[in-house]
């Protein structure tokens, strides 16, 4: 079957796909160095969105703990996914510059996951969220310098921090070097919740890039379900 993950709150079917285009999107671009077109059938809400792309050894990858960050780039402005995602799968695999480019000979070892942020609060506490359930963003200044930093919802969990751990290695990721507790005072923080689904290249059927190429769903659905029958 199809290798698919969940997390948080009932996702769509045709929100479902969404990894499956960030896939098409990053093939298109090692193979004609061009991006691919957002089909017009895919939903296009306005969303701030994450795309993290992360590997595996050969022969892994089943288990989540198996897998590496390769790249994850988003954007927290409300704009369409006909827009963010092409941009952002692009940006997340190729100008992360933590990381060197995705290159075609990964591909069969990458996860890639698409998040839809929603649900942003203020909190007065940056204490004031739940490992598992809540990203969170932080905004502080220290002698002049201004700080932001965010981890998705799953990030914690995976790492098994809790939220003071959490905030240390953010505001470290953002670039300070001073403690939690100097900066603590005048944080300005947001926790936030997501949407996201999981899909590794496995699952990313030949046929399935086909049909989002000549922007043909019901021909896709069509040779996804006669796949799925055989293997059965």
């Amino acid at each position: 079957g199809i290798n698919a993950e969940y997390m948080g709150m009932e996702i769509s079917p045709a929100v479902q796909n969404l990894p499956y285009f960030a896939f098409h999107n990053v093939v298109t671009c090692l193979k004609e160095k061009k991006m691919a077109e957002y089909p017009s059938n895919f939903p296009d809400i306005e969303s701030p969105l994450f795309v993290t792309w992360k590997i595996a050894p050969p022969g892994k990858g089943d288990d989540p703990e198996d897998r590496d960050l390769r790249g994850c780039i988003g954007t927290f402005s409300k704009q369409s996914l006909k827009n963010n995602l092409p941009l952002y799968s692009y940006i997340s695999a190729f100008e992360d510059s933590r990381f060197s480019p995705i290159t075609l000979k990964e591909l069969p070892q990458l996860y890639c996951t698409v998040s839809l942020l929603q649900n942003f609060e203020s909190i007065k506490d940056p204490l004031d969220w739940e490992v598992g359930t809540h990203g969170i963003e932080i905004h502080f200044s220290h002698k002049g310098m201004s700080y932001s930093g965010t981890f998705l919802p799953e990030v914690a969990q995976e790492q098994g921090w809790d939220q003071v751990t959490t905030l240390k290695y953010l505001i470290r990721k953002a670039g300070y070097m001073g403690s939690f507790d100097s900066v603590k005072a005048g944080m300005q923080t947001e926790r936030y919740q997501s949407s996201l689904h999981t899909v590794g290249y496995k699952a990313v059927s030949y046929t399935h890039l086909r049909a989002h190429e000549t922007r043909h769903d019901l021909v896709c659905r069509l040779l996804l379900e006669k796949k799925k029958k055989k293997k059965k």
